[in-house]
């Protein structure tokens, strides 16, 4: 009897423990939730359904997926430092001869959040990567193993990226938009891309 006693204790022991491992792995304190397929794709839905305008669910697009994927797979062969530590980088020039190519859309561009317009256009996320008129480089440099949940205070860290980086409202709101979501492992570190193709039609003015 005594001996199945201490037993329980200790299997009651271990239960607690796998408990309080499990709360580390939770939404408190600088610890963010896993970044999956599923939990993007969830984010993006929940938000448009939220907005109760009629929005579609969205699926991870095949075509897409693989164009992120080979993304990824050019990302990985030039690393760069870059004010967040050291990244990846790959030329807007050759990030947009690859979705071309998988998409078919020919003369459709790469556009990032600061320079919106109407229109079709391609969006890589999170916003990765920095374009000027003097800097041609997409960056990649944000890891993708864990994502911050901001509205929960988290604490923030320029590697690991918020979920409004993966998924920016301004993006997913769109009543016509596909995404594409990709996971790739570079020298241990996990990444993760998305893909949007985005078209935005101009309002029509009021008569």
């Amino acid at each position: 009897m005594k001996q199945f006693k201490k037993l329980a204790s200790l299997l009651l022991a271990a239960v607690l423990a796998m408990t309080l491992l499990a709360g580390c792995g939770g939404r408190g304190g600088n610890v963010g939730t896993a970044v999956t397929e599923q939990s993007i794709l969830k984010h993006i839905n929940e938000t448009r359904k939220k907005a109760n305008t009629g929005l579609s669910s969205v699926e991870n697009d095949a075509t897409l997926a693989q164009a992120a994927a080979t993304l990824l797979e050019e990302f990985s062969k030039t690393p760069a430092k870059t004010d967040y530590g050291t990244g990846y980088k790959m030329t807007k020039n050759a990030a947009e001869n690859i979705l071309r190519t998988a998409t078919g859309k020919k003369n459709q561009g790469i556009k990032n959040l600061y320079s919106p317009s109407d229109g079709s256009y391609f969006y890589l996320a999170p916003d990765n990567y920095y374009v000027s008129p003097s800097n041609n480089d997409l960056h990649l440099f944000r890891r993708g193993d864990k994502v911050f949940d901001s509205e929960n205070g988290n604490a923030y860290n320029g590697l690991i990226s918020t979920i409004e980086q993966f998924c920016p409202a301004s993006v997913i709101m769109a009543r016509d938009v596909k995404v594409g979501i990709a996971f790739r492992e570079i020298k241990g570190e996990r990444f993760a891309l998305l893909v949007y193709d985005v078209t935005i039609t101009p309002a029509t003015p009021a008569p």
